[in-house]
């Protein structure tokens, strides 16, 4: 191999007393392929250190293709030696070097390891070894095996990372490959999550959209199991989540959900992919690890990254299934979102508590746009004649525009300071997520504003009669200054968006 003019060369009797985890990267970058090929002399005489070091190395492609080439001379008769060692450390390191070398002719031998380890912290580097050289008969023998139960205290922690590595070793043979979604008809019942305070307009949504509602609650609706059509009708909620158990069917619930999967899904041989979620007050880590033992099981593997099911356990012990296998496209529209975005299921859910007050062919004007959602949710509840939004940044208009293009829009977006807008036709309806004072603005900043707004709309903007929709955390200055105005309140409610408590508003103008 050819050797870089800047490397310096060292022997193995050299790198012996050097090796050490923190001396690795250090190690590699004076001496690159010469520490490499010393390093695997002392890990074919036996080193422990050694054989960490050569994991480590074989990280970068240059010193893994390098290993490689040593050990393959002897076909890696000495890496196999060193998975049957007397050495606990060293099988586990060799393991670990295995699964970095990812090389398929391995499987075999790492299949016989696991067979014979009975060292339970060695096990884990073996089994995720298998997995990252993902042949077939690695595959089947990860699927096949079954992780020992503690014989005691002692042993928790190791059947734990046990656990872990076996789930991580399933999911990189599924990874890339999803479930497809085929319907909720079999499901008897689905919940709608969606803003606090905004059940009842849901459930209403729901009853117009020909879903048949069980019952509301402050923020969420309770469907019998429909076709995802009906339900991508409805605008107005967050997410749907499949209740699997109470507390009294914990012990149940990885049956439970797997009946739930393989009635929502085609059939395949592959492992669903999921992740846990714990809501509650507890420890969440410990609940998180209890849950995840309960349900390991070759056919649901447990992964923090592309799952496809989300495992909900609350505090009061229900679990509840949130799937991201079916497209949800109900808003696609949104290409380009800004920090202070309102999302758009909690816009549709506003349009859906106003919808009494909103007129057919009415002019709408949003004077603090942002991304548009306000305007595009406002023009999909009911046909307006004309849209106008208008903000003072230009980077929100170009977000406004790009996805009206997306909604296919009629909205015109305006840059403009508006206290220096003037329309040429009074509007109907001003619909607006005002700045909270909090990510954006202040309370002082805010008090002007509200106050030009309040003016502006009763003396330049609205017709007589016409009525704002203003959403903001600030209600009661916002109450205050419109009522100073001339506006009446209509109606109110308190709702909930990213960790704040925005409240609806509604006033009229006199």
């Amino acid at each position: 191999m050819k050797r870089h003019d800047t490397e310096k060369m060292i022997t193995k009797d050299e790198l012996s007393p050097l090796l050490s985890p923190e001396n690795a990267d250090r190690l590699t970058d004076e001496y690159g392929q010469s520490a490499v090929s010393a390093a695997w002399e002392l890990f074919c005489e036996g080193e422990v250190k050694a054989a960490s070091f050569l994991c480590r190395a074989a990280k970068k492609k240059q010193f893994r293709e390098q290993i490689v080439s040593l050990a393959s001379t002897r076909d890696f008769a000495e890496l196999y030696s060193a998975l049957r060692s007397s050495d606990n450390k060293l099988r586990k390191n060799t393991a670990r070097l295995a699964g970095e070398l990812a090389l398929p002719e391995f499987d075999e031998q790492l299949i016989n390891a696991l067979s014979r380890e009975t060292v339970r912290m060695v096990i884990p580097s073996i089994i995720l070894a298998l997995g990252a050289v993902g042949t077939d008969k690695a595959r089947d023998a990860l699927t096949a095996y079954e992780v020992a139960p503690a014989a005691d205290e002692s042993e928790k922690k190791h059947e734990r990372e046990e656990r872990d590595a076996l789930t991580k070793a399933l999911a990189s043979f599924s990874k890339g490959k999803r479930h497809v979604f085929t319907r909720y008809e079999k499901i008897p019942a689905l919940r709608l999550i969606c803003a606090r305070g905004m059940g009842k307009y849901v459930a209403q949504d729901c009853t117009l959209a020909d879903i048949d509602v069980v019952s509301y609650a402050d923020s969420s609706v309770i469907v019998k199991g429909t076709d995802l059509e009906r339900l991508m009708n409805v605008r107005s909620f967050r997410e749907i989540l499949i209740p699997v158990c109470k507390a009294d069917e914990y012990a149940r619930a990885r049956e439970l959900i797997l009946d739930i999967l393989d009635n929502t899904h085609e059939k395949t041989d592959e492992p669903y992919r999921y992740r846990i979620e714990y809501k509650g007050t507890g420890n969440r880590k410990a609940e998180i690890q209890r849950l995840g033992a309960l349900l390991s099981c070759p056919r649901m593997v447990n992964t923090v990254s592309d799952y496809e099911v989300e495992v909900r356990a609350e505090e009061n012990g229900d679990i509840k299934l949130r799937l991201f296998t079916h497209p949800d496209v109900r808003f696609a529209y949104r290409k380009c979102a800004l920090p202070a975005s309102i999302a758009p299921a909690n816009a549709a859910s506003v349009m859906s508590f106003v919808r009494e007050f909103l007129r057919p062919d009415a002019v709408v004007l949003d004077m603090c746009c942002g991304s548009g959602t306000m305007l595009f949710e406002r023009e999909l509840a009911m046909p307006c004649r004309e849209i106008i939004g208008v903000d003072i940044s230009q980077k929100a208009i170009d977000a406004a525009r790009e996805n009206a293009r997306a909604a296919k829009s009629q909205a015109v977006f305006v840059k403009k300071d508006l206290r220096h807008f003037y329309v040429r036709e009074k509007t109907d309806e001003i619909i607006s997520n005002l700045p909270f004072g909090s990510r954006v603005g202040t309370h002082t900043d805010n008090r002007d504003l509200y106050g030009d707004i309040a003016r502006k709309a009763k003396n330049e903007w609205l017709n007589d009669g016409g009525i704002c929709v203003l959403y903001t955390t600030e209600c009661r200055l916002l109450k205050e200054i419109m009522e100073e105005a001339g506006f009446s309140l209509l109606k109110e409610t308190k709702t909930d968006a990213g960790g704040l408590l925005p409240v609806v508003m509604v006033f009229k103008r006199q």
